[in-house]
């Protein structure tokens, strides 16, 4: 407390604000650390989204390849073989995308590959072959015993887990970034709240500190100078003694104080020796009186003591004449 009461003025101010700044920046910088985290998982929650269209796409291209091989040996029109082949370019092209999109991460890329190789298989032992048998008259059975034996279920099982897994893998990821964002909104709304109430009290606290530092003594400071202005010397200085701006004050008052009592204590003693130049004076011409009535009463005495004896001489005079 005593080293914010003994900043100087512009440094009690400067150091409110900062503090208030400071905060103010922290508290920003957490939220926009969060807010670009919760940007950025966004993102990733689109790429996941992304990651889960290009696999459903891929297991779609799948499922209309067999479709197209079904409806080919059901029909035996060549023209159910377009889904098939629209559906092998889909599938290679969602694969390759969804690869792309997942390249970061190890295990996909397994998943991914094993699906590509199953694919692969499923075409060349099954597909291909079912439509080379179906396309030959005398092995057109062959080709639908072919299909209704499972050949092809064990490579189609696979890619269905595969896909199954992968998408599963993305679910998973999109849980945690859900769950990581509303922790993220959460610890925002808990730092802007914090952040505010700090704000609030550092301001309150600012403003009593200044105003116990500042106000509060410049008001006792001008009472002070109001009871010294009517002459009384006795009031008390307040904080004299303070390193800031208001301890300055208060030294320049309590020079004028000083002075009032220096020139009261000088004008009491030019009073007293006022009064003892007059006491002097009077007791002088008093002393002066004395010495004039001792001197005028000795001159009398002389012409009293001289006149009766000239008086005894006349009369002496007087008798011997009259013998």
């Amino acid at each position: 407390m005593s080293f914010f009461t003994n900043l100087r003025i512009v440094s009690k101010l400067v150091l409110a604000f900062a503090l208030i700044i400071v905060t103010l920046l922290t508290s920003s910088l957490l939220i926009w650390n969060k807010m670009s985290f919760i940007e950025q998982s966004t993102h990733w929650t689109d790429h996941t989204h992304n990651v889960l269209e290009k696999l459903n796409a891929t297991m779609a291209a799948m499922v209309d390849q067999e479709t197209g091989v079904r409806g080919f040996l059901v029909s035996g029109d060549e023209a159910f073989l377009d889904p098939f082949k629209n559906g092998v370019a889909a599938f290679e092209g969602y694969l390759a995308e969804a690869k792309k999109l997942t390249a970061d991460n190890a295990q996909q890329q397994e998943r991914l590959n094993k699906i590509d190789e199953l694919a692969a298989v499923w075409v060349k032992n099954v597909a291909e072959k079912e439509i080379e048998l179906m396309r030959a008259p005398l092995t057109v059975e062959q080709a639908r015993a072919m299909e209704a034996s499972g050949a092809g279920k064990t490579s189609m099982d696979g890619i269905r887990a595969l896909i199954a897994e992968a998408d599963k893998a993305e679910r998973d990821l999109l849980v945690t970034r859900a769950q990581d964002q509303a922790d993220a909104f959460s610890d925002t709304q808990r730092i802007t709240l914090i952040s505010g109430i700090a704000s609030v009290l550092i301001a309150i606290a600012a403003s009593v500190l200044l105003a116990r530092g500042i106000s509060t003594p410049v008001r006792a400071m001008t009472t002070a100078m109001g009871v010294l202005a009517k002459g009384d010397t006795t009031v008390q200085i307040p904080a004299v003694g303070r390193k800031d701006e208001v301890g300055q004050m208060a030294e320049t008052v309590q020079v004028f104080k000083d002075n009032m009592i220096e020139t009261e204590r000088l004008r009491k003693e030019q009073e007293e020796a006022k009064k003892r130049a007059e006491a002097e004076r009077r007791q002088m011409m008093l002393d002066l009186a004395d010495k004039f009535e001792a001197s005028v009463g000795g001159v009398v005495g002389a012409v009293t003591s001289a006149a009766t004896e000239l008086q005894a001489t006349a009369q002496s005079l007087s008798a011997t004449a009259e013998e």
